[in-house]
């Protein structure tokens, strides 16, 4: 248990990082039509409310990540904390949800990307 809380002491930033990038690209997949199972993909990469207010209580609470890991686990409640609302208007669902994913989604990644740029610019 002890090598285990080390390991995910250790990896925990990474995390974001990673259900985000499985979310963004499962939506960048059904829009270029490529066949796989949505629903498995987007639950693996983190579309649960609850994981993502636990990373926001871990990761966005803490001062010692960075800007954009603190920013991740947010948007993934925006976008969770959508997907719930239009799933009560299901004739629009799949066209909000989808484009608002990708706004978000796109728009998070962009500004972490400025963000890392900037500080490495500076240094």
């Amino acid at each position: 248990m002890k090598y285990i809380k080390h390991i995910l002491s250790e990896t925990i930033y990474l995390l974001p990082y990673l259900l985000m990038s499985v979310s963004f690209l499962s939506l960048v997949f059904e829009k270029l039509h490529y066949k796989f199972d949505l629903n498995l993909w987007c639950n693996l990469g983190g579309y649960s409310l609850f994981t993502s207010i636990l990373f926001v209580y871990v990761i966005t609470m803490n001062r010692n990540y960075c800007f954009t890991n603190r920013l991740l686990p947010v948007s993934m409640c925006f976008i969770s904390i959508f997907n719930m609302v239009m799933s009560f208007f299901p004739e629009y669902y799949d066209v909000y949800s989808q484009v608002f994913e990708l706004t978000v989604f796109s728009l998070t990644l962009f500004v972490g990307l400025i963000i890392c740029i900037n500080k490495r610019i500076n240094k």
